[in-house]
């Protein structure tokens, strides 16, 4: 409750970042879990979650049923610091890995944002859509090269806002971007 408030006090948006059952893993291991299960797993943290900012705190990203089951606004949220796997809801995150290309940071994130897709690891394309949603783009602080990351998603985020860049090819209106969230 603490966070929340110390976070609503300084004006940061509050996000949920609801995980796996995997406490040892930090919800990072990967598990196979049916989507009703998982479906339950996010409505229970985001509902915990909502019981902190009740208490004058305000949200604005959760999983979209989780966030209409709660009445609260929904933010897609897109990773510029991971690769996708062909089926697009596993993610391969490597801890151990060199850092990331800067310019292969610019694609991934330009591609997120442009055409809601990814290239998988086999390089097939795969479809991300976030709808008409605002968009947060979430870069993790223990990927190797996270502070470079950052700073490439946010130049790519503010040459978008600044016209510099064509926003989105997908048809969708303009998606609002959350500058990097780093958790």
């Amino acid at each position: 409750m603490e966070t929340v408030r110390n976070l609503k006090a300084h004006n940061v948006k509050i996000g949920a970042h609801p995980g796996l059952p995997d406490l040892q893993g930090f919800g990072r291991r990967e598990m196979k879990l049916p989507p009703e299960e998982l479906t339950t797993l996010t409505v229970y943290q985001v509902g915990a979650l909502k019981g902190f900012w009740t208490e004058k705190a305000s949200p604005s990203i959760a999983h979209q049923k989780a966030a209409k089951d709660l009445g609260i606004p929904f933010w897609a949220e897109l990773y510029g610091d991971v690769k996708y796997r062909t089926d697009g809801s596993s993610l391969l995150i490597d801890r151990k890995k060199k850092p990331w290309d800067l310019v292969d940071v610019e694609k991934h994130v330009t591609q997120l944002i442009r055409t809601q897709s990814v290239t998988a690891v086999d390089g097939t394309g795969v479809a991300m859509p976030v709808g008409n949603y605002p968009v947060s783009i979430c870069c993790h602080s223990d990927s190797p090269g996270c502070v470079e990351i950052i700073g490439k998603t946010r130049e790519v985020i503010n040459l978008i806002r600044m016209g510099k860049r064509a926003l989105c090819e997908c048809g969708s209106q303009y998606m609002d971007l959350l500058p990097t969230s780093l958790i």
